[in-house]
């Protein structure tokens, strides 16, 4: 269980402020983590406080503030309780099959996303030529192995897939953009899931 405060603290310095309208990402519910809200500190001049689900399931909280007058100063912080657990792999993988026609909700975890480029030409051809033969549940553990024979895991700054298959090595942002890639460009979905300091 861990818990994260999120939120902003704006103060009008030098004159009155108005018109102020901020987004903050949040954490959301996902098969590995349930998430409640515990706590809210908000100023009265705080006239919303809330939240919208964008596509692809990223949560977002929206607040707004009309005026606020110099040398005012409004909160709006929110303690998230977050409990995590596990992905566990299913015990049983024989019947695990690739969609052959996706549900319409699973379409934001088949494209491109920022440094997951599932349409590199390298990166599809390795992913075709990894899992040649294969589906389902093997399909994807062979282009997980294929990650990890390709790039070698070492701590840098976050590159994307291209490159960290370019330079033979990154860390688990890299090979987590790596899988993800491979896995959207043999049209299975796919998307990273975060832990504390891990991916």
């Amino acid at each position: 269980t861990l818990r994260y405060k999120v939120g902003l603290v704006v103060t009008a310095e030098g004159g009155p402020c108005s018109g102020i309208y901020a987004t903050l990402p949040v954490p959301a519910d996902w098969p590995e983590q349930r998430v409640r809200i515990v706590a809210e500190d908000v100023s009265p001049m705080v006239r919303s406080l809330r939240y919208r689900t964008l596509p692809g399931g990223v949560k977002q909280m929206i607040v707004e503030i009309p005026d606020l007058a110099a040398g005012r100063q409004a909160r709006a912080v929110v303690t998230f309780e977050l409990d995590r657990h596990a992905l566990v792999a299913p015990a049983d993988t024989a019947g695990l099959r690739i969609p052959s026609k996706p549900d319409r909700s699973l379409k934001a975890f088949l494209g491109t996303s920022p440094y997951i480029e599932t349409r590199d030409p390298k990166i599809a051809a390795l992913a075709k030529s990894a899992s040649a033969g294969l589906d389902g549940w093997q399909k994807v553990e062979a282009l997980y192995d294929t990650a990890r024979e390709k790039v070698e895991y070492r701590n840098g700054d976050l590159k994307g897939a291209r490159r960290a298959l370019a330079d033979g090595w990154g860390d688990c942002e890299e090979l987590t953009c790596l899988v993800i890639a491979m896995a959207r460009a043999e049209d299975i979905p796919a998307r990273t899931v975060w832990v504390e300091g891990h991916c």
